[in-house]
């Protein structure tokens, strides 16, 4: 009797476990959760769990601009009468440049040229682009609900030369397909480069 008093004592937990496990959310449900997630995620510099976090329909965008403007500057040093300005800012990846330029070497782990770079998946072109940046540590100070769709997110980058200096950042956050995800900033980007030339001036 009591060994059969055991076995239904440990069946009893096991039962308990996806019951338990259920009340977590696989993903976060709400812009708190979700902030508060993808700046852990950051802070650890798990690049590719915090690119988990961005904006489904912005990560195409970013990595496209982020191509355009490595590519203007290959032409502008090949072509300084080009216009780098009109190359860069609409953000689209020019084919043929690309085919032009895609041997040259790049500085981003894991690939060795512009071609290999341009041929990563968005979301994973992304995470390398901010492993790059390398932004800093973030403190979270609240959230604010505009609406269902939208939310606004204050953090803190926290200077370490500095201490306790912080400086102030806002992150949006989209619902989009019934989750959501942080709107990349051009903040958590600034320090990255593909090509190893000095920007302009």
């Amino acid at each position: 009797m009591r060994v059969r008093t055991g076995w239904m004592a440990a069946l009893a937990l096991l039962c308990a476990v996806p019951r338990a496990v259920a009340q977590t959310p696989a993903t976060p449900d709400t812009p708190d959760q979700t902030v508060r997630a993808f700046l852990v995620a950051l802070n650890a510099q798990r690049w590719t769990e915090a690119a988990a976090f961005l904006s489904d329909a912005e990560v195409r965008p970013l990595r496209d601009l982020t191509l355009a403007w490595a590519l203007a500057r290959l032409e502008e040093m090949r072509d300084p009468t080009s216009d780098f300005y009109a190359m860069a800012l609409p953000g689209r990846v020019d084919s043929v440049r690309l085919k032009r330029f895609a041997g040259r070497p790049v500085t981003m782990r894991g690939v060795s040229t512009l071609g290999e770079a341009a041929a990563l998946e968005p979301r994973e072109f992304v995470a390398r682009l901010m492993e790059m940046a390398r932004p800093g540590t973030h403190r979270y100070m609240g959230v604010a609900v505009e609406n269902d769709s939208v939310a606004h997110a204050d953090v803190r980058e926290v200077k370490q030369d500095h201490g306790v200096d912080q400086e102030a950042e806002v992150l949006e956050l989209r619902r989009e397909a019934g989750r959501w995800y942080v709107v990349p900033n051009t903040k958590l980007f600034f320090r990255a480069s593909l090509l190893d030339v000095p920007d302009r001036g």
